[in-house]
């Protein structure tokens, strides 16, 4: 009974954690605003972000467009504490690539505090324009994401295609799992009890 208990209350717990880990494109977004912090799909993102589109000669992995990080480091407000697996990124534009001298830079915060941070420097194999997959696997989770971009001593800027993030339950979430497991375990052994046979 006890070990049974214990393995629903790891699904429950399991279930809530990773139901919605999702990967975060950039496909819905018409025009932002300029020079004004804007909102997409519940992330706030920051006036210096706007957006590169199919039209600049790019072929995207996980979607028709990207942000653009024009000025230095961005950030990126999430919804709900979450933790990044992942970010799929390339350089400013079909024309400038990223080479040896290129660095991403990922950085995560929680009530104002960094709390993770990685560097990434991409290899280019070839001419042409590439995309890269930073896999972050931040352990700690994050409300604000900062990205910053070193193309080489004349540029800035980044483009980014994808996030991936896994938001992690509040407390109050885990508090629901918690009493409908409780609900389930007192409701199982209420039935148990109700069929019992009084011995003669």
């Amino acid at each position: 009974m006890k070990l049974k208990s214990l393995l629903l209350l790891a699904a429950l717990a399991t279930a809530g954690a990773n139901a919605q880990a999702e990967l975060i494109t950039f496909n819905g977004i018409s025009a932002p605003p300029q020079f004004l912090p804007w909102t997409y799909d519940g992330l706030g993102l920051d006036p210096s972000i706007t957006l590169e589109s199919s039209s600049a000669g790019l072929n995207f992995p996980s979607g028709s467009q990207a942000i653009l990080g024009t000025a230095g480091p961005a950030f990126i407000t999430l919804k709900t504490p979450s933790v990044l697996s992942s970010i799929e990124f390339g350089g400013w534009n079909y024309y400038f690539s990223w080479d040896e001298q290129c660095s991403l830079v990922i950085s995560g915060y929680r009530n104002g505090v960094k709390v993770a941070s990685q560097v990434f420097n991409p290899v280019r194999d070839g001419a042409d324009y590439q995309w890269f997959t930073a896999d972050a696997s931040f352990t700690s989770a994050i409300d604000t994401l900062e990205i910053d971009g070193k193309f080489d001593t004349r540029f800035n800027q980044w483009s980014v295609d994808a996030i991936n993030l896994a938001p992690v339950p509040e407390p109050e979430t885990w508090a629901l799992m918690g009493l409908g497991a409780m609900a389930v375990l007192a409701r199982r052994k209420a039935g148990k009890a109700s069929t019992a046979v009084p011995a003669a």
